[in-house]
């Protein structure tokens, strides 16, 4: 799969359908770029057909060095992080927004990929109310309260390495918890012997299960 520049988002690269049926966003982590994406991109979506695949760039430059960020990451704390979070929120979602309306793709067609601060920025879009069709969130934490499920809300699939010490597995663990009570339809998915990172063994039964969850909303 090949990515392009798109020219009404300038961090943003596209690949995939010409014409889709679908669209998969994909958000990087802290200090990273779209590029970043760009494998699991690949691998997470090489047998879906119809599907535009967008690997979204973070709208500030990285506080601590090269690449680029949700929100800033200088002086957060648990207890700071909520509030930036919202912040960035309404900026993300009206990117998503603009990719679906371009693709002339309806919200229950699309499905959100995010690892760590882009995982966070997925939950955030769950938690929020934001209506898609999955959220894959991979090595990331909850920052935002969680209103109950509607019936326009995505399944979830949460997967995390258990050897992960930048984002302990217990706030995936706390996230399915909290979501299941609220309502959503939640996939937790802990992968021994994985840090702060992604592996083959993973996205292999992230897929999988991408594909049971995907069918089952046909």
């Amino acid at each position: 799969m090949i990515f392009r520049h798109l020219d009404y988002d300038a961090l943003a690269l596209r690949g995939g359908a010409q014409s889709s049926r679908h669209l998969a966003v994909f958000l990087h982590g802290v200090g990273a770029t779209p590029e970043d994406m760009a494998p699991i991109a690949r691998y997470l979506m090489e047998e879906v057909p119809d599907t535009a695949c967008v690997l979204l760039g973070g709208p500030e430059r990285f506080d601590g060095g090269a690449g680029r960020q949700w929100f800033p990451v200088a002086g957060v704390t648990k207890e700071n992080r909520p509030s930036r979070v919202t912040a960035a929120l309404p900026g993300l979602v009206s990117r998503i927004d603009a990719l679906a309306k371009a693709e002339n793709v309806a919200a229950d067609a699309v499905t959100i990929v995010g690892f760590s601060q882009g995982a966070t920025m997925t939950l955030a879009l769950v938690a929020g109310g934001y209506p898609f069709r999955q959220a894959v969130c991979l090595a990331g934490r909850r920052a935002s309260a969680v209103r109950p499920a509607s019936a326009a809300s995505p399944t979830v699939i949460l997967s995390h390495g258990v050897d992960d010490l930048v984002i302990p597995v217990s706030d995936s663990e706390d996230s399915t918890r909290t979501l299941t009570e609220q309502g959503y339809v939640v996939h937790f998915l802990p992968v021994l012997g994985l840090g702060h990172t992604t592996s083959a063994e993973q996205l292999s039964a992230v897929r999988t299960l991408m594909k049971a969850t995907s069918a089952t909303l046909e």
